[in-house]
């Protein structure tokens, strides 16, 4: 048995129950979800007490068998650093991580990366406020960084192992 506890979004912070089945189950459909391959590196940058860390990073690379980079925190200007320099193919991300790279400098962005999927970010994200207006942040990451193929969903500490789709935005 994990507790992990939630951020208290919509209430109070709780300690949410999850069995080793609940762990398996999320890893399971985070190879569904992603196309998880054993060729995949998937990367890290959320820190290991968060339900995507733990049940759909960790536990997805496992039950895939690939690579799995783990990075020591998020750093915004050192992402498509850490992107080319440890190879990742796919990064699992919540949406204010999606938010503040889609509002960095170009200057970070190394075209090189080979990040073909990224998965936890809504599409529906709103422009940059005070910024020239875009139809949304998920698809200005997508085709202004050259991520090939972004994928959405958004979870929380109480859904880990429950399926969703993760369908490619419009």
């Amino acid at each position: 048995m994990l507790i992990i506890y939630t951020s208290g979004t919509t209430g109070f912070p709780k300690g949410a129950m999850h069995s080793q089945r609940n762990f398996v189950m999320a890893g399971e459909s985070n190879i569904s979800r992603l196309w998880l391959q054993p060729e995949d590196r998937l990367m890290v940058v959320l820190p290991m007490f968060h339900v995507n860390a733990l049940f759909y990073s960790t536990a997805g690379a496992l039950a895939a068998g690939c690579s799995m980079v783990l990075l020591p925190r998020f750093s915004a200007s050192e992402f498509w650093n850490a992107a080319v320099e440890y190879g990742a193919t796919q990064v699992n991300i919540i949406e204010a991580i999606g938010r503040i790279l889609a509002r960095r400098p170009r200057s970070e962005f190394r075209p090189e990366h080979r990040i073909s999927k990224v998965y936890g970010m809504r599409a529906d994200i709103g422009a940059v406020p005070g910024r020239v207006p875009h139809p949304a942040s998920a698809r200005r990451l997508r085709h202004d960084r050259d991520s090939r193929r972004l994928l959405r969903s958004v979870r929380g500490s109480e859904q880990a192992g429950h399926h969703g789709t993760g369908r490619a935005p419009s």
